[in-house]
Parts: C-alpha cells; structure tokens; sequence
C-alpha cells in the first residue's frame, strides 16, 4: 500500500502532493474520474446533455444542501494531464462561482491502477451510448458523440473507469466502489453512511443532478 499512498499527484495549479496528504480529516472522500471533460451541453425543449462528470454536480448539491459538510474532504483525482484539469476547474468554477473539493491529476495513472480500478473499451462505450439511446433517442446519442469528439482535447484515458473512496485519516477504508462502467457511480446514501452522516431520506443521483440542472434552467 506504500506505492499508493507515496504516489505524486498533481493539483489543477501546479501543486504537487502525494495520495497520503489528502488524507488529513476525520473523513475523506477520494473521486476517481474518467477523465476532464470540458462543460458543453445541448440543450432541447426536454432535457441538457452535459458532457462531464456527473459526480462534481452530485457533491456540489449535496455540499450545497448541507448533507456533506466542510469538515469532510473532498478530492477529485482524474486521468489527463495539468493543462486539461486546469481548463477544466476554470470552467466548473466559472459556471459555479467554485469548485466542489479540490482537483487532481494522476498523469501516470498509478493510484488507478493500485486500486485496481476498472479499464475497459468495450465498457466505456457501450452502456453509455445504451443509456443515452433509451432516454434520449438516436439523435441524443449522436450528439453526445460529437460534444465527445469536440472536445476530445480535454480527454486523458477514455477507456479507464472511475470510483469513490472513502477513507478516514488513518488510511482505513470505509466505502470502496469501483465503477464497472461510466454510469455507475456510488449512491449517495452508500457514501453519506460511509461519512457517518445520516439522512432520513437521501436523494438519489438522478434527484441531485435534475437540481442542479434545473438552477442552469435546463429539465433534466
């Protein structure tokens, strides 16, 4: 475990730190992303298609609903490189007023593969443009083909998968999901159990996201 722990990661500015010293607080959540995606969207008379990574919305509205408190860290570690992260943090700032945690890139991708996160082409395609086709039709799965492909630029590993951690400062696991493909995230309830916080009725990702779609304007 020394590897993953002592592994260099690089924050959106510069900074350079190792997995270890995010690990300050009582309870630390660790977001492993697919990679930087830049804040794109297409938006019909039903519904936005953002081409970005759902989990940043999620724990914007629930840090904003006070389910996630200050006193829990949150880290973002993604594929890609500084340049990609930086422009990346420059859009989700803008368009929020600031960024949900903090942002990081692991270039070498070692803490993904220390944790044996999932990589997969077949995964990262498929369920994906299977979800989309079933709620928006052929012509929603084109289109998010070609924000896809507009801003490919932005893209660092495509096929590796993500996942969300939780730990507490003395580096013991208390939630470990590792995501099978790009549309399975943890459930918030799984995480907010995880950060010893209790909610009588936890919303569900769909829920967080439609919210934070609908203060953009857009119907989700």
């Amino acid at each position: 475990m020394e590897r993953l722990w002592d592994a260099e990661l690089v924050r959106h500015d510069g900074l350079k730190s190792s997995l270890k010293e995010l690990l300050t607080r009582n309870v630390n959540v660790l977001v492993f992303l697919r990679y930087p995606i830049c804040l794109t969207l297409w938006r019909s008379s039903n519904f936005a298609w953002f081409a970005c990574e759902k989990q940043i919305y999620v724990v914007k509205y629930l840090q904003d609903q006070g389910l996630l408190p200050d006193s829990v860290s949150v880290s973002f570690i993604s594929t890609g490189n500084r340049a990609q992260a930086k422009e990346f943090h420059t859009r989700i700032s803008d368009q929020w007023g600031r960024f949900p945690g903090t942002l990081w890139v692991d270039e070498a991708q070692t803490t993904h593969t220390l944790l044996h996160l999932n990589w997969s082409i077949y995964k990262s395609i498929v369920p994906a443009i299977w979800k989309g086709f079933c709620r928006y039709g052929i012509q929603g799965v084109m289109h998010g083909l070609k924000i896809g492909w507009n801003n490919r630029h932005l893209a660092g590993d495509s096929f590796q998968q993500g996942g969300t951690f939780v730990y507490n400062k003395n580096f013991e696991c208390l939630l470990s999901h590792k995501e099978a493909d790009p549309v399975d995230q943890a459930e918030i309830a799984d995480v907010l159990t995880a950060c010893g916080l209790h909610s009588t009725q936890p919303p569900t990702l769909d829920d967080a996201y439609a919210a934070m779609m609908k203060t953009l304007g857009y119907s989700w």
